[in-house]
């Protein structure tokens, strides 16, 4: 019986070692099988990715505060009429520092019109410039035609309904 205990615990070493070794060997099959051959998109998929990707452009012209940015990313009727731009200098001259969230949730392809309408959710959040008050927190869902351009010509967003992100705020409400 005495010599038992020095057999179980050197067992129980090897335990960790064997199931690493084991982790290693799958986590090796996994990599080794997901190196194949890489393809090119095709020009409709590459326009499918860019219009997917206009919601992560917003979102960085948005962090940077520049209009010029933003108001390149939208296409006619957005991008001409005047008050967007207003609206866009209103809101970002609110606050200090502005953050949108904009998450694209399904589409649907247009093929008549060359453009996706996608399903969208956006967040909003601002640090108001006049004193140090309350963070600004506004949510909504909006639905956004993308337009689907020929690559390498980046999409743009051809219109917007429902709750919109790109219209100030009255005047900054704090977080609730």
């Amino acid at each position: 019986m005495a010599g038992s205990g020095p057999k179980k615990r050197a067992e129980g070493r090897n335990f960790p070692i064997r199931s690493g070794m084991i982790a290693f060997a799958l986590l090796a099959t996994l990599v080794s099988a997901g190196c194949g051959e890489v393809k090119p998109l095709t020009p409709e998929e590459q326009s499918l990715v860019s219009a997917w990707k206009v919601s992560e452009s917003l979102q960085k012209a948005f962090d940077r505060e520049s209009v010029d940015e933003v108001m390149g990313l939208l296409a006619p009727p957005l991008s001409v009429r005047p008050d967007t731009r207003i609206q866009l200098e209103r809101l970002f001259g609110m606050f200090k520092r502005i953050n949108l969230t904009l998450v694209m949730d399904s589409g649907e392809v247009d093929s008549a019109t060359h453009s996706i309408t996608f399903s969208a959710h956006w967040t909003l959040t601002g640090l108001p410039k006049i004193g140090s008050g309350p963070r600004y927190f506004q949510t909504g869902e909006c639905r956004m035609v993308t337009s689907m351009r020929k690559a390498p010509a980046p999409s743009r967003l051809e219109d917007i309904s429902g709750d919109t992100f790109l219209v100030a705020p009255a005047k900054a409400r704090p977080a609730q």
